[in-house]
């Protein structure tokens, strides 16, 4: 009798998306082709827009336009987030308004905005943490992860993103 378990690591890796509810429907062609390598899996689902909160940014874009659309992803509270002002200048600075206080934040680049984004909704259950998958065909993975669900993803290997160490301490979890 045939196992009902997946056979390999990618298409482990699928089902738990899957089971978390973090994946749209995928193409068979797709599909096939991304479960026969579990090491690219999550950056072919976000570049393909397979993943739920999942965005693919152009390596020209500057923080100040990312912020909408990051924001928008993040949902939760970040969604009273206002920009005040963009100053263009040797360090890119952003400055916004969140509940009340105003923040200048030092942003010379994409990650510079998704460290910021993740430490200011720390506290918000309810707001995405951004995790950093890294390049796929020239453009940044990025991906807006339910805390609840990142606390799973951390513990499985298939989940590397770049800021990996940044998200668990967001958590207050350790990577042992």
């Amino acid at each position: 009798m045939p196992s009902r378990h997946p056979t390999n690591d990618g298409q482990r890796a699928l089902t738990k998306l899957q089971q978390l509810n973090l994946v749209r429907v995928i193409e068979p062609g797709l599909k096939a082709l991304i479960t026969r390598d579990e090491g690219t899996l999550l950056l072919r689902l976000c570049a393909a827009e397979a993943l739920v909160g999942a965005i693919s940014v152009d390596a020209d874009v500057r923080p100040d336009e990312l912020l909408g659309p990051l924001v928008s992803l993040i949902e939760g509270s970040a969604r009273e987030l206002r920009v005040l002002d963009s100053l263009d200048s040797v360090v890119p600075e952003l400055i916004i308004t969140y509940r009340g206080r105003i923040w200048e934040w030092k942003v010379s680049a994409l990650s510079d905005l998704v460290n910021e984004l993740n430490r200011l909704f720390q506290t918000d259950p309810r707001a995405r943490a951004v995790a950093v998958l890294g390049e796929w065909d020239e453009m940044l993975q990025l991906w807006c992860v339910p805390k609840e669900a990142l606390s799973l993803l951390l513990r499985e290997k298939f989940f590397q993103p770049q800021n990996r160490t940044e998200l668990a301490t967001l958590l207050g979890q350790s990577l042992s």
